[in-house]
C-alpha cells in the first residue's frame, strides 16, 4: 500500500510472509485435536479472534499491551490510519 500511495519510510519494513505447510504439518503431528486455523492477513488479529469467538460462542479478552508490535509497524500504521491489530 505504501508503494501504491507513493509513501516511503526511513526504516526498512519487510513482509514476514512464508509458506505455512511445514508449520501446519508439525502442528498436526503434535496434536490431532486442532479445530481451526485462520489467516489474519487481511482482517487482522482482532477480526480473526472476533470470528473465532463468535463461531465458538465464547468471549476472548486480549491484553493489547502484551502483544509485541514493532515501532516501525506502529509508525506506518499511524501514517496510513490503520490499527496494527
Amino acid at each position: 500500500m505504501s508503494r501504491r500511495e507513493g509513501l516511503s519510510f526511513s526504516t526498512q519494513l519487510e513482509s514476514d510472509y512464508a509458506t505455512l505447510a511445514g508449520l501446519v504439518a508439525a502442528m498436526l503431528d503434535a496434536s490431532r485435536s486442532i479445530h481451526c486455523m485462520r489467516d489474519p492477513t487481511r482482517g487482522g488479529m482482532s477480526t480473526t479472534l472476533n470470528e473465532i469467538a463468535g463461531q465458538s460462542r465464547v468471549g476472548i479478552r486480549v491484553e493489547e499491551e502484551s502483544i509485541p508490535v514493532r515501532e516501525e509497524v506502529l509508525g506506518a500504521c499511524e501514517m496510513l490510519g490503520f490499527d496494527p491489530l
